[in-house]
């Protein structure tokens, strides 16, 4: 099977599992509705409810054996007196976002979809635990940041993931008999199951084995599937090369110049497919300089997974911090609603850009990443980010 022949069979396959997706009500999906899909504090909530004991569930500790078990692997777990808490506050004023504890254990779990690691964030965690290790859940099998570790021992935190440890939890609750017979639980973990394979770039489980078997068919389609994938990656490099490039090029008709913060022309796109996380890659603008002492107010584009714009405040040209307070945020960014501002390790202020109401996801590939490959699509986006950053310039 030629590579031409092998691309119009899996198109075929695709559009199959669409269309039964679109009979079926499966991509009717009330985390993807209410856009809380990669929101941690909404995930964090129903992972917390199906960990508790006392949750509405009403099914006691079954789901939360299987989470200690196969998640967290700790033998002679005493579930007397457990508790589960969400947004633990610590005595350093953080708030951990899950917490399980009994008498003699008490077990920190730091959740990271998107969001960036903080200074000593991990550290603190630690130092609160009782006889457990910091768990660190992220969406791959991403290394927590030097500045959240800070000097403690890396042997003290233990990676898991959703692509992984949590779907295997997911699939071992949809096994007990218990949530098999329970509708409204059953379809909340299916769907559930469902965004994080998608998040995580997982095909569904009908669909991935019919592609698999056209890619094992014979030594042909295998060939073809190999060269596949050694070009994917570089078309994936060229779209978002594109999509900086562009957007530079029509920023600068209208007098703007790029400013090196973090740039994507400095190596981050072609490393950005090369690990599981994200390496930032972006395009500045300075808004206002010297704000404070060295202290300047950017605009910027940044993909980390999914396409953001917003307002960055490095000093010296560098991440270093918290640099501004409230007021002084306020102040610089007078023509944003003051509740969307932010007090951040970098950002203040930060949006989604939308491709048709979904803003395009270069790790998940969503269906506005796909679009971007449509040139009329693409321009349209292009022209929306540009509007969108000279709105904000003003």
């Amino acid at each position: 099977m030629n590579i031409e022949e092998m691309l119009k069979n899996i198109t075929a396959v695709s559009e199959k599992y669409d269309l039964i997706n679109q009979k079926t009500g499966g991509w009717f999906n009330i985390f993807r509705i209410m856009d809380v899909s990669t929101n941690e504090v909404k995930i964090c909530q129903l992972i917390c409810d199906l960990l508790n004991p006392y949750g509405s569930h009403y099914q006691g500790t079954s789901y939360l054996k299987l989470f200690v078990e196969h998640v967290l692997k700790i033998d002679n777990f005493n579930y007397n007196g457990v508790r589960v808490f969400r947004e633990y506050l610590t005595s350093e004023n953080r708030r951990i976002d899950l917490v399980i504890e009994n008498s003699t254990i008490t077990i920190p779990i730091e959740v990271k979809i998107y969001a960036d690691d903080q200074v000593n964030q991990l550290k603190d965690y630690f130092e609160m635990a009782r006889g457990a290790n910091v768990f660190y859940l992220s969406l791959f099998e991403r290394e927590p940041d030097k500045k959240s570790i800070g000097n403690m021992n890396t042997d003290r935190i233990t990676n898991i993931t959703f692509e992984k440890d949590i779907v295997n939890w997911i699939d071992r609750c949809l096994q007990l008999r218990e949530t098999i017979t329970i509708a409204p639980i059953r379809e909340v973990l299916l769907q559930f199951r469902m965004i994080i394979k998608t998040l995580a770039n997982q095909m569904g489980d009908e669909k991935e084995v019919e592609v698999k078997e056209l890619i094992s068919k014979n030594s042909e389609s295998i060939k073809s599937a190999v060269a596949i994938e050694q070009s994917l990656k570089q078309c994936k490099i060229d779209m978002m090369y594109k999509l900086f490039s562009t957007l530079e090029n029509k920023l600068e008709l209208h007098g703007l110049k790029k400013i090196d913060v973090y740039d994507y022309s400095n190596g981050k796109v072609e490393k950005y497919y090369n690990i599981k996380g994200t390496t930032y890659p972006a395009l500045s603008y300075l808004y206002k300089k010297g704000v404070k002492p060295y202290v300047d107010i950017i605009l910027r584009f940044e993909i980390e997974y999914d396409f953001f714009i917003g307002f960055c405040t490095p000093i010296n040209n560098t991440c270093d911090g918290v640099q501004l307070t409230m007021d002084e945020i306020r102040k610089n960014l007078v023509n944003i609603d003051s509740n969307r501002l932010k007090i951040d390790y970098w950002w203040i202020y930060i949006e989604e850009l939308l491709l048709e109401n979904e803003s395009p996801n270069f790790n998940a590939h969503n269906e506005a990443y796909y679009k971007l490959f449509d040139e009329n699509h693409f321009n349209a986006f292009i022209e929306n980010c540009v509007e969108r950053a000279l709105e904000l310039l003003k």
